[in-house]
């Protein structure tokens, strides 16, 4: 598949994006969540079916309260499990918090993820364990991921972590740790889970292929500033800032890329997301494209 540059869209007024980073797509109802980090608030867009374009719909910058407002939102998810009980729930990545929020399709805000217990499959949310203890603090996030069970994945700088949709604390996977995470993540299932490692300078980032239960790496391929899976194909794409690399299902330790593409204003993006139908989105400097 060839990809060719289609349409942006950037908000206009008081809705217009600063610093759009990461992105992600309802997949019942394509509706698009961009994370506008320069004005710390996440804004919904809803593709109008009788124009082809897509519209401002609303936004939410937090819980609504000074003491859990967005600091510095960037990466974002979506349960596309189409399982109760959070089905359609958005999940946003504020680093500048060290949490992960977690809000309804609507925007009203559900609950925050922000660390980890001493004991798997103990419930935690909004900081406090099952036990009565407070939760060990994520160590930086750079990365939220929904997998196809609706459970949620947090990549940080102690490793990647498992939650189930209501909050319980699943599993900590630490074989890749050392490596050292940076942005990026992107999880299909259990057994199929990438990361992005590295890129400290002068080594470039590079993605994995990881398995969480094992801790063994089953692949690598050059890296990027963000990953997304396609949801019909289980195509893997790596947006390195200019460009994006789509890569057949990665089952080979050192794949090539299928196609690499570009498109006017995809300078510094920070977020990409494809559609069942295989369209891909991404954030360029001022918008999306």
């Amino acid at each position: 598949v060839v990809h060719t540059f289609s349409s942006s869209f950037m908000g206009e007024g008081a809705h217009a994006l600063s610093e759009p980073a990461g992105i992600a797509l309802n997949a019942a109802t394509e509706d698009a969540y961009v994370v506008d980090k320069g004005n710390k608030r996440v804004e919904e867009f809803a593709f109008n079916t009788t124009t082809k374009l897509y519209e401002y719909m609303g936004e939410f910058s937090g819980a609504q309260t000074p003491a859990k407002s967005f600091d510095t939102p960037e990466m974002i998810a979506i349960d596309n499990s189409g399982l109760p009980p959070s089905a359609g729930d958005v999940y946003v990545a504020d680093n500048g918090h060290d949490v992960v929020d977690k809000f309804s399709a609507t925007g009203a805000y559900e609950g925050q993820l922000a660390g980890t217990c001493a004991v798997e499959n103990e419930t935690q949310f909004n900081g406090t364990c099952e036990s009565g203890e407070a939760v060990k603090a994520f160590d930086g996030i750079h990365g939220v991921g929904v997998d196809s069970e609706g459970n949620v994945w947090v990549s940080t700088g102690d490793g990647l972590d498992e939650f189930s949709d209501t909050g319980g604390f699943l599993k900590e996977s630490t074989g890749i740790g050392e490596m050292g995470f940076v942005p990026g993540l992107a999880v299909v299932s259990n057994e199929d889970v990438y990361v992005n490692t590295g890129g400290l300078p002068p080594s470039p980032p590079t993605v994995v292929k990881f398995d969480p239960a094992t801790g063994q790496v089953l692949a690598a391929l050059s890296g990027g500033d963000a990953l997304a899976i396609g949801p019909s194909t289980g195509d893997l794409f790596v947006d390195s800032g200019s460009s994006i690399a789509a890569y057949a299902p990665v089952e080979e330790p050192s794949p090539s890329p299928l196609d690499t593409f570009s498109g006017p204003g995809l300078q510094e993006s920070k977020g990409v997301a494809v559609n069942g139908a295989g369209t891909v989105y991404a954030t360029g400097k001022t918008g999306i494209v």
